[in-house]
């Protein structure tokens, strides 16, 4: 699903899961900016995912963009943690 400034896809406002592939932990992949982006994408669409799904009152299907958000952003720390400062 793909998000353009100001708007949403009909992905986003069908409320459908990103299509992305899981992502290994921090020490099975070298860390790149495409990886980070990747995530931040997927983490914009798994929020857009939630709202919709919120708004539509599905709030059982919330739980499963939730958890994989709640995965990628514990990703995320723990890479920050792990990049020397």
């Amino acid at each position: 699903a793909r998000v353009s400034r100001g708007s949403v896809s009909r992905d986003a406002m069908s409320a459908e899961a990103p299509k992305t592939d899981p992502v290994a932990p921090v020490e099975q992949k070298v860390v790149t900016t495409e990886l980070i982006q990747k995530y931040l994408n997927e983490n914009e669409q798994l929020i857009l995912a939630i709202l919709e799904n919120q708004n539509v009152g599905k709030l059982q299907e919330c739980v499963q963009y939730q958890a994989r958000l709640q995965q990628n952003l514990m990703y995320l720390a723990a890479v920050a943690d792990a990049t020397p400062k």
